[in-house]
């Protein structure tokens, strides 16, 4: 690819931002979000436009080579709602033009419809549907994230993974130190009928993290490192586990790739160890990506490579389940989650075909009965324990939210998901700022949650090991549910701990989530990005770390520690991890 080439967007840009300079409009900044791409500001009204190469020929450069999208972001999810190709070289009538759509998208504040209609108009718009269609020619770009920086790229003759402009894919043969930043087609139709063997758990979060692995880290790849060192991978569950979720179980060949879905997010991990052959060019990392984006990209990904594989290398239930977006396929994906489970029951739980046909399609629900079941995964849980639990909600009101996303309101940038537990330890302290409440001040979480309009429901579940429940879906007000027989959330401490875990998940975890509704323990915590961040929120609530410094600068003694959960009503053990982190905190200072 020539310079020219790479600098068809910025060219477009420096146009257009000079058309509006002279015009007096003010446009949002725009910024590179890698493989090939711009993206505007989001407005106070959610919006935000895109501008993005096409690696096409000369002759189709000429009218089609860069794609403008206009996006919508509702609710943390960004929709496109209309797009039309313009040519690579930004002549001023064709400015004019496209100045005049960015306005009445991001300034002027067009409706919908109407940003559909005038674009309609353009002799190259495109049809919008859930996703922008793939580029015609040798390159493909599938994005698994809305702002286009993580995704794979398949150009002729080789693919890659890409991250924030970065191949990780790179790589150098330890024999003669040759290499490329990208792989062969043949390794990639391995990786998707690995992935298409594999779909139910990586699209749907059909299976549970084993127990040697439960406690360690959200990136699965840095789990299984140090599962690796403790010397706790020998056992057929975390071979099993690896096998479905590590990319080199397919190819020894391939960068240490995982894939885990944990919650409503895709939580894409990979590390540098080498091949037998190869060393991988790439550092540690992770980008986690919301379902609802990542599983419909990585579906077109595997319908364009599967056509090309023998008909036997997937059979067909997973076929028909990857390409059918179908409510069968839905049906069929959430029966995964619980043999007890049948399409009777699922429909009697209000669970309808449109529900089914919208889950197969985007991996997620807005209907709480999906959530359910994947997060009692784990445990004996029956379908009567997910009855209990639907038979206690009542419909949505406009008033049922409100004052929890009052409370949370522009504190969802305080989320790191490299770093669940500061994130945690952040967003505990902004509430108690916001409750007007100081460090030392014992808070009755009984009725903090209940003011803030969630219902509080005590109810006898089978799996002891389950601690409760919690629903915050769309067409359900907020409830919270504390399993009788679990000792843990019987007592006092363990009451309080459990409803200030579960208000965390009802304030923060909503947005990320088209409904929100979990059990908690058990199969529930594999899902570390969220259970990490709900427990650091929950127990910096109730102790904040500050109290916990004596006068001299130092953590309180370790003997003092049951006289400080008592006092705090907390358990011993909860306030020992919080300690230890706290010690490691200043430590680091």
């Amino acid at each position: 690819m020539s310079m020219t080439d790479q600098s068809r967007p910025a060219d477009w840009l420096a146009a257009v931002e000079e058309a509006a300079t002279l015009r007096r409009i003010g446009l949002p900044s725009f910024a590179a979000v890698g493989m090939g791409g711009v993206r505007s500001a989001t407005t106070e009204r959610g919006r935000f436009v895109t501008l993005k190469r096409r690696a096409v020929a000369d002759a189709q450069a000429a009218t089609g080579g860069v794609v403008w999208a206009l996006w919508h972001e509702l609710g943390g999810s960004p929709a496109p709602v209309a797009a039309f190709r313009e040519s690579a070289h930004p002549f001023p009538e064709k400015v004019d033009a496209v100045l005049s759509v960015l306005r009445g998208w991001l300034i002027d504040g067009w409706p919908s419809e109407m940003a559909k209609s005038e674009v309609s108009r353009h002799p190259n718009a495109l049809a919008v549907r859930d996703r922008l269609p793939p580029d015609s020619g040798d390159r493909q770009e599938y994005d698994l994230s809305p702002d286009q920086r993580f995704g794979f790229v398949v150009e002729k003759g080789r693919w890659s993974v890409q991250s924030k402009g970065k191949s990780l894919t790179s790589w150098r043969m330890r024999k003669d130190r040759t290499g490329a930043d990208s792989l062969d087609l043949l390794s990639l139709d391995r990786l998707c009928e690995w992935m298409a063997k594999h779909w139910s758990v990586i699209a749907y979060g059909g299976d549970v993290r084993p127990l040697p692995l439960r406690h360690y880290q959200v990136a699965a790849s840095r789990a299984y490192e140090n599962a690796e060192l403790a010397h706790a991978t020998k056992s057929v569950d975390v071979a099993l586990w690896w096998s479905c979720h590590a990319v080199r179980s397919v190819d020894a060949e391939l960068p240490n790739l995982f894939f885990e879905r944990q919650g409503d997010v895709l939580v894409v991990s990979w590390d540098a160890s080498p091949t037998p052959t190869k060393f991988y060019e790439i550092p540690t990392g992770e980008e986690a990506v919301k379902v609802d984006v990542a599983i419909p990209a990585l579906r077109s990904l595997l319908e364009e490579r599967l056509k090309l594989v023998q008909e036997d290398a997937i059979d067909n239930a997973a076929s028909d389940l990857i390409l059918g977006n179908t409510a069968s396929a839905g049906y069929s994906a959430v029966r995964r989650y619980n043999p007890e489970v049948t399409n009777k029951w699922l429909l009697h739980s209000g669970f309808l075909a449109g529900d089914a046909q919208d889950f197969a399609a985007t991996g997620t629900s807005r209907h709480p009965v999906v959530g359910l079941l994947r997060s009692s995964q784990g445990s004996s849980l029956k379908p009567g324990d997910c009855e209990a639990i639907l038979k206690l909600l009542r419909p949505s009101i406009a008033v049922s939210y409100a004052k929890l996303r009052d409370l949370a309101k522009g504190l969802l940038a305080a989320i790191n998901s490299h770093e669940p537990w500061e994130s945690g330890y952040r967003l505990a302290r902004s509430i108690r700022e916001r409750l007007g409440l100081a460090p030392t001040v014992h808070i009755d979480m009984d009725r903090l949650v209940h003011e803030t309009g969630v219902t509080i429901a005590d109810v006898a579940l089978d799996d002891p090991a389950i601690l409760g429940a919690c629903v915050g879906a769309p067409d359900y007000a907020p409830l919270v549910v504390l399993n009788l027989n679990c000792e843990d959330a019987k007592g006092i401490s363990g009451r309080r701990v459990t409803l200030a875990h579960e208000f965390c998940h009802l304030l923060f975890d909503r947005a990320g989530f088209r409904s929100l509704a979990r059990f908690e323990g058990a199969g529930a915590d594999s899902d570390r990005l969220i259970e990490m961040r709900a427990n650091a929120f929950a127990i910096e609530l109730l102790v904040p770390m500050s109290t916990l410094i004596d006068t001299g600068g130092g953590v309180v003694a370790e003997e003092q520690l049951p006289l400080v959960a008592e006092e705090r009503k907390v358990s011993t053990h909860a306030l020992r991890w919080h300690v230890r982190n706290l010690r490691n905190r200043l430590t680091q200072v």
